[in-house]
């Protein structure tokens, strides 16, 4: 009778622990399923922002490339304005020294 106790308690130690045993497979499989989803979306949202940044950064590349291009023609516009003001005054000038010329004679 002692030795059929033994027996009965050691397998209910045995069930317990293989109980223990297999809720503790599940569970690391579960965290392990959740951590392998979570770096899944992690990487799928890491490669979402990636993708944006590189799409701002093209679309800011190409803003400062139009904004210099625009300042280039405008330099180019102003160089030419003051060539033109600079060629009006130099003839200006020899008008003026012409009648200045005319006027002593």
């Amino acid at each position: 009778m002692l030795e059929r106790g033994k027996r009965e308690m050691e397998a209910d130690f045995e069930n317990r622990l293989e109980d223990m045993r297999s809720h503790h497979e599940t569970e690391v499989l579960k965290k392990s399923q959740e951590y392998s989803d979570k770096m899944e979306q992690d990487q799928i949202k890491y490669q979402q922002l990636f993708d944006e940044m590189q799409r701002d950064q093209e679309i800011f590349k190409k803003a400062i490339s139009e904004i210099h291009i625009h300042q280039n023609r405008i330099l180019e516009e102003m160089e030419l304005e003051h060539k033109v003001q600079v060629e009006d005054l130099k003839k200006e000038e020899q008008d003026l020294f012409a009648l200045s010329k005319a006027l002593r004679e």
